[in-house]
């Protein structure tokens, strides 16, 4: 950890483009394509992936509005999985002609759980070195990508069907089943999001409020059915 002196002056903050900013990207992605032939068709892809650094991909550190190199403790344990980091991604796409003029379509998609961390706050005694520290506390990742929340697995259905009225018109049917096979998770906090009182008489640790509390949840099973005129 580190902590400045509180009798040296505040830090004078700039933009710029360090050269310590990283990310890595790579990824080994199958591609299949069953064209439409015996009324089906089918294609879909596998991708084997790593995203990694020290940079986040959200919206202030793609445009490099980014505190992230302001104090040097963010750069501890800071490379690592970045949040987008979904090492395995399968996506299946399927159609069927039946009978009847129905079409059947089917959409299938896995992701491997996002990536998350243990972050600690450390307060730094008052009289700390003999001079203290210009904030009384200061965060750390203490361990990057520990773990990954569950893995999402979705299969969405369509089930459709156009019946002629008259000369020029038409009558579209369809029935949507959504998460068709109710895959479902509950999403917890893992990161203790510890707090460490090196200020106190005696040391403290404690863990944040929400640690281990559910954060999300997702699983519903959802069927639409649609009717639309067509002319």
């Amino acid at each position: 950890m580190y902590g400045l002196r509180a009798d040296r002056p505040a830090p004078d903050l700039r933009g710029t483009n360090p050269a310590e900013a990283e990310r890595k990207y790579w990824a080994f992605v199958l591609t299949f394509d069953k064209r439409l032939a015996d009324k089906w068709q089918l294609r879909g892809s596998v991708t084997y992936s790593s995203f990694q650094g020290n940079v986040g991909a959200g919206t202030f550190g793609t445009l490099g509005r980014t505190a992230m190199f302001n104090d040097p403790n963010s750069l501890t344990n800071a490379y690592g999985p970045l949040s987008f980091d979904r090492p395995l991604q399968i996506q299946l796409m399927a159609g069927w002609s039946l009978p009847l003029g129905f079409v059947l379509s089917a959409h299938y998609q896995y992701l491997s759980g996002a990536p998350y961390s243990r972050t600690l706050r450390v307060y730094f005694p008052a009289d700390y070195m003999g001079f203290g520290t210009r904030s009384p506390y200061y965060d750390v990742v203490a361990e990057n990508g520990v773990g990954r929340y569950p893995a999402m697995s979705n299969l969405d259905l369509r089930l459709e069907a156009t019946i002629p009225v008259g000369r020029r018109n038409k009558i579209g049917l369809c029935l949507d089943v959504f998460n068709a096979l109710g895959d479902n998770a509950i999403y917890y906090n893992l990161d203790p999001a510890g707090t460490l009182r090196a200020d106190l008489p005696a040391m403290t640790y404690t863990t944040g409020p929400t640690y281990n509390q559910i954060n999300s949840v997702y699983g519903v099973r959802t069927i639409r059915l649609g009717v639309k005129y067509i002319f």
